[in-house]
């Protein structure tokens, strides 16, 4: 093989991708600008959001306040430490004053509502949309209250009997966290970070790829290329590196975009969620600081992290680059390789969604060996802090066995042609 022709044909590619400056902008600017965003902004926008629900008064409906105890009443309006109560409003059709949005519930007394402890348990209904997040969060305020209230008469009947309020309750459980720093900080959104990152370089190599295939054809510049003394081998090889350099330069990118997260985290952070040095100022902020915690927004990856990230996405990239190459040959116009193109942007998210249940799985080293989800392992376990490199070299063995077998697959492909000249 003719390295100098190679390189003559990757250049022509490169400079043909980097005259269009939307591709570099996708390559370049999106995930060097869009994961710090995504990292940190979304934790923020969802922390400000359920931590300030949890400050807010709701309008909640009530049937029946006339007979409803008054201590069930002040358990509902009182405010607790970090939420406050509900406003309390008679409503006569609950269903309809739900659907209506005039409450966002509607807690329904019962006439033999009891004022003492004793008997069989009483249910209160509550009508709400249980399928909405917000109207979640009332819910879990009103049980709150309506539990506040129950503990009360159970507190008030021990006490006639002379027993302390401890005593249906003898032995609790005190759940202590053994989740290492990383794994606190990386939250429960962890496993979107490795469809985010392989999605870049599916993005980054695939402009590249169809325009160095499909878009050859289109123009009619294939056949005088090779018409030419290069090999067809030499022709793939250098279509090879193009793509799988803008799929490196998007991989580069996203982890600067990992690192600036890490410092933009500590920085930006506080003064977004009203924090200052780490003390917190207000119970609003406690809040707010709790669901970023819970949502990824303090994510902090080290540079021995960092590395491992870098040497199993370059494999990934190499591994996708062949793999677009192979696949947007067959296309006969740019629009059709796009179309060809939609279910590797699936094969990378699909085994996004199912990593949320990576806990459940047992990881051996069969796992690892599974293309792309294997790749994406090794990425949440480094986003959670563990650094395996015997892992990783799995991850890369077979990420370069895939490359090789698809540049096999997209050379025979360009060695027939009917394949080439499908147009």
């Amino acid at each position: 093989m003719r390295w100098n022709f190679v390189w003559s044909v990757a250049y022509k590619e490169i400079l043909s991708t980097f005259r269009d400056r939307r591709t570099l902008a996708s390559s370049i600017i999106l995930p060097l600008v869009m994961i710090p965003l995504f990292l940190i902004g979304l934790p923020v926008i969802m922390a400000k959001t359920f931590g300030g629900e949890q400050e807010k008064r709701q309008n909640i409906g009530i049937v029946g306040l006339a007979y409803a105890p008054k201590a069930l009443v002040k358990a509902l309006e009182t405010d607790t430490p970090g939420a406050k109560g509900v406003n309390l409003t008679p409503v006569t059709d609950p269903i309809k004053a739900v659907q209506d949005k005039v409450v966002e519930a509607v807690i329904v007394i019962p006439a033999n509502m009891p004022s003492v402890a004793g008997g069989a348990p009483v249910p209160v209904k509550v009508y709400t949309k249980i399928s909405s997040t917000k109207s979640s969060l009332v819910l879990s305020k009103i049980t709150q209250g309506i539990d506040a209230y129950s503990r009360a008469l159970v507190a008030a009947r021990l006490a006639q009997a002379g027993l302390p309020a401890q005593t249906l309750t003898p032995v609790v459980a005190e759940p202590v966290s053994a989740d290492t720093a990383a794994e606190k900080a990386s939250g429960i959104l962890a496993f979107i970070i490795p469809m985010f990152i392989l999605q870049w370089i599916v993005v980054g190599g695939q402009a590249t790829a169809i325009d160095a295939t499909a878009g050859e054809k289109e123009r009619g510049t294939l056949e005088a290329l090779l018409v030419t003394p290069v090999s067809r081998l030499e022709v793939v090889v250098g279509k090879l590196l193009a793509v799988g350099g803008f799929s490196i330069m998007s991989t580069v990118f996203s982890m600067l975009g990992l690192a600036l997260t890490g410092v933009a985290s500590r920085v930006v952070m506080p003064s977004l969620l009203g924090t200052t040095s780490g003390d917190l100022t207000s119970k609003s902020s406690a809040n707010s600081a709790d669901f970023a915690s819970i949502f990824g927004g303090n994510l902090v990856i080290g540079a021995d992290g960092l590395l491992q990230l870098l040497v199993v996405c370059l494999s990934v990239a190499a591994f996708i680059a062949a793999l677009l190459i192979a696949i947007s040959i067959f296309a006969k116009s740019f629009k059709e390789a796009q179309t060809y193109l939609a279910p590797v942007v699936l094969l990378v998210t699909l085994p996004a969604i199912f990593l949320q249940f990576a806990d459940f799985l047992s990881r051996g080293a069969a796992l690892y060996a599974v293309p792309i989800i294997g790749s994406m392992l090794v990425i949440l376990d480094v986003v959670k802090g563990v650094v395996n490199w015997q892992n990783a070299m799995i991850v890369v063995g077979i990420n370069l066995v895939c490359a090789a077998v698809a540049l096999a697959f997209a050379l025979v492909s360009f060695r027939k042609e009917s394949v080439l000249f499908r147009n």
